[in-house]
């Protein structure tokens, strides 16, 4: 009896104390190409690309979260706990930084494929973009910047329904990018957030610049860490 408990303290001794933890996420591709930090860069532009369905995994608690910016309620509205919302919606951000000239913007002309079925996006914006820097380990907090302040300048609400979105069904209503201007967007789409695993891809008809991708394909990408 003693030595196979001692075996059974061998076996799990490797795993004490460690907590590991993993995104999933969808990451932008051009042409089988990987987009560095979502990235996308001309001699005419700089575009992020980010979509929103990224899911932490932690192997401790074998949970599975949607992004927070856009599918909970914050702790502060929820009370307790944050309570899921729109799991119905979709979204993808997209930053552009035109250098030398002007973008112009057709919000009828975004795009997503998914499993043979093409959606048309419903854009929000433009907002600036979201002042948080990127790392590692929260390398997956949002492009644009959609939180609604009060007079005091405290953050009371963070999602891209509080703000009046571009309508693709306005024909006509073109928008103009300004050169050597940052200008974010949120794009929605009436379906569930895909599982990152699956493969899709966003048309960027709506952009008006060349050279450009007609589209983006998202694949899955992981990251991980472990600490203590």
């Amino acid at each position: 009896m003693p030595r196979l408990i001692l075996i059974l303290l061998i076996g799990l001794l490797p795993g004490c104390g460690v907590s590991v933890s993993e995104y999933i996420y969808s990451h932008p591709y051009v042409e089988d190409q990987k987009l560095e930090g979502f990235t996308l860069e001309d001699e005419n532009y700089r575009l992020l690309v980010r979509a929103t369905n990224d899911f932490l995994v932690s192997r401790d608690e074998v949970t599975r979260d949607l992004s927070d910016e856009y599918y909970y309620m914050p702790f502060y509205m929820a009370r307790e706990q944050p309570g899921p919302r729109n799991r119905d919606v979709f979204f993808i951000e997209i930053l552009i930084h035109s250098f030398d000239e002007q973008i112009s913007l057709d919000p009828r002309g975004f795009t997503l494929e998914m499993k043979g079925v093409r959606y048309h996006g419903i854009v929000y914006g433009p907002v600036k973009r979201y002042s948080r820097e990127r790392s590692a380990e929260n390398g997956f907090v949002p492009l644009c910047d959609f939180r609604v302040r009060d007079g005091k300048s405290e953050v009371i609400w963070g999602h891209v329904d509080t703000f009046n979105p571009i309508y693709p069904t306005d024909s006509g209503k073109i928008i103009q990018l300004q050169p050597k201007n940052e200008s974010c967007f949120a794009i929605k789409f009436n379906t569930p957030p895909p599982q990152p695993e699956v493969t899709f891809s966003l048309s960027l008809d709506g952009l008006k610049i060349k050279p450009l991708p007609k589209r983006i394909l998202f694949n899955k990408e992981t990251a991980s860490w472990t600490h203590p």
